[in-house]
């Protein structure tokens, strides 16, 4: 609840109506936004902190290239175009790591469709 409140951005009057609107009373409400209101920058240095642990790696570089894929052992003529990404991560202590996914089309597209729910997820929490 806080978490979202202050990845909100939101004001002193709208941390009190959001308190009020679960059944917290005024004066409480008003104690609370005051102390969220006033320990702001901490709270968001907590929540950067948090979120850094589940993701320790980060991405360093990635490459793609997109090849055609023209038989295979179970077909003689496929023609699939097929996408190879390979992603360069880093961990927290500078350790390298490679991962290569190959995708055909519609795995692609599922993928694209998941990472732009995640952009817009992310987009709504953003501090």
């Amino acid at each position: 609840f806080i978490h979202a409140i202050v990845s909100a951005g939101s004001s002193r009057a709208e941390i009190e109506q959001a308190f009020q609107q679960v059944n917290v009373n005024e004066k409480h409400s008003r104690l609370l936004a005051e102390s969220i209101i006033s320990r702001y920058p901490e709270l968001c240095v907590h929540m950067k902190q948090s979120v850094h642990k589940l993701f320790s790696h980060h991405l360093q570089d990635f490459d793609w290239s997109l090849r055609l894929v023209l038989s295979s052992d179970k077909l003689s003529a496929t023609r699939e175009p097929v996408l190879l990404l390979s992603f360069a991560l880093v961990d927290q202590d500078s350790r390298p790591k490679t991962v290569d996914i190959e995708l055909n089309k519609s795995d692609l597209d599922k993928l694209l469709g998941s990472l732009t729910q995640a952009s817009q997820s992310v987009q709504q929490f953003k501090i």
